[in-house]
């Protein structure tokens, strides 16, 4: 059979019919018929749309929509505008600025050629204790930007206010000098912790800034005392403080850092993540030359991270050693190294509510424990060591 034969069979011959059932089940369906007896079997392709599924859609079936509120209520106002639109918040600020006139932070004057007027702005912040802090005034600004014709005045700061550089120094001299006038004394170690003992009479305060901590005998006397000279809210018995949380036993007392590991875990992404059963590998040596560099940004947020974590440290000292371990390369961390803060994180995730606790002991004993490696870094061969000091039978450090 010559070619011309050939060519003439093959356009006259049936075309070969194909099930849409079968299309659609296999997609290479092998056709059994051929333009001839001698021509090897031919792979048909599937016709499009014979066999196309019915969904929901085309079957014209609708669910009933459902509207449901997925309105968010942020704590914490975003501008000034929302702050005054709201009931509370306008309420804190009417009252901060009436403290503020009382106190004569301030009086209004002309403004002054050549003289620098400070923009200032509301901040308002709200933690467990309820406390609003007054950073500076936008009205003030905005007045002196938005009205440049009409006279007007602005204020001259005759007090620290919050936000100035001079304020923590002038807060704690006032304080300070307040204290030393009832016979408080300030610890040599630690400026932020005063002291009162005589006559039986123990008294121990402890400020950060406006929050203080007030424990000991005739603790009322002393607030009496100080409300003559400051505005003080007492809150009662101490549950939150700086970020710790103190809850209450039979026996004692246990510090929590609960909601500051899990802010912390949701900083970094990790609320989620799998928790692990140790904080750091006991045969991972980390070293200063392995793995690539981080970059810029991502160097300056593993430095905020290691810093969250050493803070943590304060009720966790599971976790002490290996934060040390991971602040040795804060100059130049690797990927190596941003693993095993993740690692430290995942482990922080399995027992965010540990604590240390702090129970009544019969004892004021100082007891120090320490230990150290030898030649344990890889990159110079220093060792390391550790400490853990005890009151009592409490671990303080």
């Amino acid at each position: 059979m010559n070619r011309q034969q050939l060519s003439r069979q093959k356009e006259t011959a049936p075309s070969p019919v194909i099930d849409g059932n079968t299309a659609a089940r296999s997609s290479t369906t092998r056709s059994n018929t051929s333009t001839d007896e001698g021509h090897r079997n031919e792979i048909v392709p599937p016709v499009p749309g014979a066999n196309r599924p019915r969904t929901r859609q085309l079957s014209g079936i609708r669910k009933e929509k459902v509207f449901t509120d997925g309105t968010v209520q942020y704590g914490e106002p975003q501008s000034l505008d929302e702050a005054l639109n709201d009931k509370n918040w306008k309420e804190a600020m009417d009252l901060e600025y009436s403290a503020l006139v009382k106190n004569k932070t301030w009086h209004l004057v002309p403004p002054q050629k050549g003289r620098n007027i400070i923009g200032c702005k509301w901040v308002g912040r709200s933690d467990n204790l309820m406390y609003i802090m007054l950073s500076c005034m936008e009205f003030w600004r905005r007045k002196y930007t938005c009205i440049n014709l009409l006279d007007f005045y602005v204020c001259r700061v005759d007090k620290a206010l919050y936000g100035l550089k001079q304020a923590p120094r002038a807060w704690y001299s006032r304080l300070s000098a307040k204290l030393i006038s009832l016979g408080i004394k300030a610890s040599k170690a630690d400026t932020s912790l005063f002291f009162y003992s005589q006559g039986g009479i123990d008294i121990f305060m402890l400020v950060y800034v406006d929050d203080t901590i007030l424990a000991g005998q005739a603790v009322d006397a002393l607030l009496t005392d100080l409300k003559k000279d400051f505005a003080i809210k007492d809150i009662g018995n101490l549950h939150y403080f700086i970020g710790i949380e103190v809850n209450k036993v039979s026996d004692g007392i246990i510090l929590t850092q609960n909601k500051y590991a899990s802010d912390l875990l949701k900083k970094v992404g990790m609320s989620d993540c799998k928790p692990v059963a140790m904080p750091l590998s006991t045969s991972e040596k980390l070293s200063l030359y392995e793995s690539s560099r981080l970059g810029e940004k991502d160097a300056t947020n593993y430095r905020s991270i290691v810093g969250g974590l050493q803070y943590l440290t304060l009720t966790r000292p599971d976790i002490a050693f290996s934060v040390i371990k991971v602040c040795q390369f804060l100059h130049a961390p690797t990927s190596v190294h941003w693993s095993a803060v993740k690692g430290i994180l995942r482990y922080v995730k399995s027992c965010t509510n540990m604590g240390l606790k702090i129970h009544k002991s019969g004892s004021n004993l100082i007891t120090a424990f320490s230990d150290a490696d030898w030649a344990g870094s890889v990159d110079d061969r220093k060792s390391t060591g550790g400490f853990a000091v005890f009151l009592g039978s409490n671990l303080i450090t």
